[in-house]
This record gives C-alpha cells, structure tokens and sequence, in this order.
C-alpha cells in the first residue's frame, strides 16, 4: 500500500476513530494518542492492508483492542465520554428543555452502566452509522451475536427510561 493510498483510506476516518476513543477514555488527549497510535500500527501492517476488505472495520477493531488495553494497563474504569452540549433552540420553553437536558443525563447514566460489548454495539450502531457485518468484525463476535447484543443494550435503556419515568410521573401531585 502507497502513502497515497493509505491516506486516503484511514485518513478520512480520524473523527470516527476518535469518537469511539473517547467513548473508552475520559480524557480527549489520551483519545488523540489513541487516534495515532492507531495509525502507527495500520501503517507498520501496510504490507498486509491491501487484503483487508473493510478497512473502517479493521482500524474501529485496532483502537478499540488498543483502548482496552490502555484500560488495562491503566486499571481505570470504561465509561462513556459526555453527552454533547445540547443546544437550547429557540422555540423550546425553559421547562421544556430542563426535561430533555435531564433526559439525557439519565440516558447517559444507563448506557454506561450496560456491559462493555452492549455498550460498545450500541454506540458503533446508534452513533456511527455503523453496519451489522463491520460491528461483527470489529467486536470479533457473530452478525448474530451483535444484533443480540444490540437488541438488548436498547431494551434494558428503554425499560430502565420506562421506570424512571413512570416513578417520576406517579411522584408529581395531581393538579385540578
């Protein structure tokens, strides 16, 4: 594989690979090194590039292999970064965005408490666009396995939302 080639097919995937980094690590710094590491290690393989047939797959399974490992090595805990800044727009009351901004920490609270591989599933899938195949491939678990691990990542935070919900909603007074 060429320098131009190489460029061209990793490069453009630097912000998704930065994404799922920093899904794995708290700090965005680490979440670079992680980003470069990558690319050091795609580009010491290149010889062995040009058979991958999917290579967004192959480099999401490097740095997420590469970002456990840091965890590892590091003995800290796997946590979802932040939820973006939510952007209030106009045509939203105060009310109503309090609920939403709420809303969102309670999700964010759920999807990190799901095991490691639903978390990861959910984020490849709901986050990155990404296929069922290439989350297969960058997991290393079965088409089948993934959309099971899917199916019940989104099930527990939608029943756990229900919950809340629903105790929140019996919590409030009446009002006549």
């Amino acid at each position: 594989m060429t320098i131009e080639e190489y460029t061209h097919r990793l490069l453009p995937m630097r912000d998704k690979l930065f994404r799922l980094a920093s899904r794995f690590l708290t700090d965005s710094d680490d979440a670079r090194d992680m980003v470069q590491d990558t690319y050091l290690k795609l580009w010491s393989s290149k010889t062995n590039l040009d058979e991958v047939r999917n290579m967004e797959a192959m480099a999401m399974a490097v740095i997420r292999n590469l970002c456990l490992d840091r965890l590892k090595s590091h003995a800290t805990k796997f946590r979802l970064a932040e939820l973006s800044e939510y952007e209030n727009p106009d045509h939203e009351t105060p009310d109503r965005y309090a609920e939403h901004a709420e809303m969102r920490r309670w999700i964010h609270r759920l999807v990190n408490s799901l095991p490691e591989q639903q978390r990861t599933v959910m984020h490849l899938r709901d986050v990155e666009g990404m296929e069922m195949d290439q989350i297969a491939m960058v997991t290393g678990q079965t088409p089948n396995a993934t959309r099971v691990n899917l199916s019940r990542a989104r099930k527990r935070v939608k029943e756990e939302l229900e919950k809340i919900y629903t105790y929140e909603t019996a919590a409030e007074p009446r009002r006549n």
